[in-house]
């Protein structure tokens, strides 16, 4: 007869299943990182230019308002003394200064050698002109700049302009050139305003002094009113 121990080696009790382990999530594989290209920029500050010192001499006439000669070049007086600066205007001289502008530049006739004079007089390089003063006069008049311009054509100057002149250039719209009687020059511009306004800037220059500065502006004031009151 088998013993108790016997019986329970043959009949051993069940075990109890211990909870089986959750399944492991596969590791997600990872891209390595690869530094992003450095890239090279540009600098973009503009070239350091070599600075001529102040102007030693005065300008002989007080320089047109940078409006005017953007108006008539496409730069003002700062950038158009910075272009001559990195020229050897001395050895150069006037000449060749002149040429330069027309070729390179496409400076309008009249303004390269307004523009190398008032540069050479800055710089010293240049004796100040005895007759160089401008007497410059504006008005804003109520009409298209069409109108404006045509009361400087033919005849139709007599009606408000006590004075006979010769246009030398005429740009339509846009500006006059006159040789006055006394052997002076005038130079007029015209800007629209709007479809009814306008504005003309007239710069009479190669005057003498003060006095003609100042005959000069009363002139052309109390002609413009009388355009003015002819236009209007």
């Amino acid at each position: 007869m088998p013993t108790a121990r016997t019986a329970s080696s043959v009949n051993p009790r069940p075990r109890a299943k211990s909870p089986a382990a959750p399944a492991r999530r596969p590791a997600a594989t990872r891209t390595p990182r690869t530094a992003a290209p450095v890239r090279k920029t540009r600098s973009t500050a503009a070239p350091k230019l070599t600075r001529i010192s102040s102007p030693r001499a005065p300008v002989s006439s007080p320089l047109e308002s940078d409006t005017v000669i953007r108006a008539a070049t496409g730069r003002s007086w700062a950038q158009w003394f910075r272009v001559l600066d990195r020229m050897d205007v001395a050895e150069a001289g006037h000449g060749a200064v002149v040429r330069r502008l027309a070729d390179e530049y496409a400076c309008p006739r009249w303004w390269r050698q307004r523009i190398a004079a008032a540069h050479a007089e800055a710089r010293g390089l240049q004796a100040p002109h005895k007759r160089g003063l401008v007497a410059n006069t504006s008005r804003t008049l109520a009409v298209p700049v069409g109108e404006l311009w045509r009361a400087w054509q033919g005849r139709a100057p007599a009606k408000w302009l006590q004075a006979r002149f010769k246009i030398v250039r005429n740009n339509e719209n846009k500006s006059l050139r006159l040789n006055w009687p006394d052997s002076t020059s005038v130079e007029i511009y015209f800007w629209a305003k709007g479809d009814r306004r306008s504005q003309v800037n007239i710069m009479h220059r190669q005057l003498a002094d003060a006095d003609e500065v100042a005959a000069k502006k009363a002139f052309w004031a109390e002609a413009l009113e009388r355009l003015r009151a002819a236009l209007e």
